[in-house]
């Protein structure tokens, strides 16, 4: 992942980081952006978000371009129940089958810029299984904007690859996750 944003990031660019855990890949993607430009670090499990903070607070000369945002991505807007995962960075929005440990606030990209919020140049996207559902709340986004992204696809990659390609993404595999 670092290797991929270090040829994509450029000074003055808009970031989203969704599903940015503790902030590791945002605080990378800020030093990238050489005080030039924001990134946007969506994380709605409370722990991580409380971590994201503390490791911004730690490195103040990321922060005024850090914006944690404590919703999580999904295909609309209000709420949703996320479930704990098996370690910390694998909290993840419920499937059908699972009750949900937390009622979280959740965001369409589409809705998150449509209030205002400026439209990302790179989206990464880390959300453990549930890339698709962001992809469908950011269709806007996707056809007229066009940002970059890198999405980490836990084995959904052909699929995800497919709805690309008909929206007239090219892809490219960096792995067997990304």
């Amino acid at each position: 992942v670092t290797k991929i944003l270090e040829r994509v990031v450029q000074p003055g660019m808009i970031v989203y980081d969704v599903g940015a855990h503790v902030g590791i890949h945002t605080l990378y993607i800020c030093r990238l952006l050489q005080g030039s430009g924001s990134v946007y670090a969506f994380e709605p499990w409370p722990d991580n978000l409380k971590a994201l903070v503390g490791n911004l607070q730690r490195n103040p000369s990321l922060q005024p371009i850090a914006v944690p945002v404590p919703l999580a991505v999904g295909a609309h807007t209000g709420l949703t129940k996320l479930t704990r995962g098996a370690s910390d960075g694998r909290h993840h929005l419920c499937g059908l089958e699972e009750e949900g440990d937390i009622t979280v606030g959740l965001t369409a990209l589409d809705d998150f810029i449509s209030i205002g919020n400026p439209p990302p140049a790179l989206v990464k996207i880390d959300i453990e299984g549930h890339e698709e559902e962001a992809l469908n709340g950011a269709e806007r986004l996707l056809h007229e904007v066009r940002p970059a992204l890198l999405l980490e696809h836990h084995g959904a990659g052909r699929a995800l690859a497919e709805r690309l390609a008909a929206a007239g993404y090219e892809t490219h595999s960096a792995g067997r996750r990304h």
